[in-house]
């Protein structure tokens, strides 16, 4: 587990392209639970724009030539300080269920591990998603 870095705005997100088995279990006339899981191409994605890098600094006006501003003793920058991009073959497996709203609609919920074998780590997440079929 890593601590905290007071990175400020960093972002992430992690892309996929799958192909997946789908098995439906119908329980009643409107309520049906499901299994999915299949194999695919995974890449993790993560930027860092803005960091604090001095806390109690004395603001100079030669930072802001280098993008670098200056607040009550706080150092920021808006640009790009890192990124990293990699790529993998993975898996996924979970399940849901859906309400039955009408003839086609449907409501779902569904939760779904995500496991990719990244080339610095493995990326592993779980997202758990709700909408509309239709």
């Amino acid at each position: 587990m890593k601590a905290n870095q007071s990175v400020l705005g960093a972002t992430g997100h992690v892309e996929s392209a799958s192909l997946n088995l789908f098995y439906n279990f119908p329980l009643q006339d409107k309520i049906a639970v499901y299994a999915i899981g299949g194999a695919g191409w995974y890449q993790r994605s993560v930027e860092a724009r803005r960091e604090l890098l001095v806390k109690g600094a004395v603001c100079q006006p030669a930072w802001e030539l280098c993008g670098i501003t200056c607040t009550n003793g706080l150092l920021s920058t808006d640009r790009i300080l890192s990124s990293n991009t990699v790529s993998g073959g993975g898996y996924n497996f979970g399940g849901g269920f859906t309400y039955r709203l009408n003839r086609k609609d449907k409501i779902y919920v569904e939760g779904r591990y995500h496991h990719a074998n990244t080339s610095d780590k493995r990326t592993s997440v779980f997202p758990v998603t709700m909408g509309l079929r239709w």
